[in-house]
């Protein structure tokens, strides 16, 4: 989906929406109500499988490997979105925020399957595969937001901010939830 941005002739729009066309012909402006739509998700609860990392560059090289094993010719066991970041996420917050900014990432690739049982670990390697084919590309951080499930560890949640502000965080743990 492309938002209003594209839909107002933004720059770049063109290329990223026909990059799309390519996989899925879904590529569109649509107005905020349907946001909800857009990647066709379940509209009742399943279980789900994910992964994620930010990417610091979307090169034909990266592009090409997340085609590689993800695309129409790939047979996946998951989708794939990649969510174009920059604004104010690149930004510090103006007032202070446990938030985190992300300067150097430029997109977040999330990776996501249904799972069914028996599954899980067949899910996991396949995601981790396209993880793994991402890492020339990727940021040392990840947004928060798309931490979910067996893949969120402390280690992992430590990435989602600054050095800064997760020590400020720990140090209101400890004063006011210390168990």
């Amino acid at each position: 989906a492309v938002g209003g941005w594209c839909a107002g002739g933004g720059r770049g729009c063109g290329p990223r929406a026909e990059a799309g066309r390519g996989i899925r012909a879904t590529v569109t402006s649509s107005p905020s109500p349907q946001a909800g739509s857009t990647q066709s998700d379940p509209t009742s609860p399943v279980a789900s499988f994910s992964k994620t990392l930010m990417l610091r560059k979307l090169d034909p090289d990266a592009t090409e490997a997340i085609i590689k094993l993800a695309g129409p010719e790939a047979n996946a066991v998951f989708g794939v979105e990649v969510r174009h970041l920059g604004g104010a996420l690149a930004r510090p917050a103006v007032l202070p925020s446990a938030v985190g900014h992300f300067p150097n990432a430029r997109f977040n690739v999330y990776v996501a399957s249904l799972l069914e049982p028996g599954q899980r670990d067949a899910i996991n390697n396949a995601q981790q595969q396209m993880l793994d084919a991402l890492k020339p590309w990727a940021d040392e951080r990840v947004c928060l937001n798309f931490l979910v499930g067996a893949n969120t560890s402390v280690e992992r949640v430590r990435t989602a901010y600054t050095v800064e502000n997760y020590a400020r965080l720990q140090q209101l743990k400890a004063q006011y939830d210390p168990d």
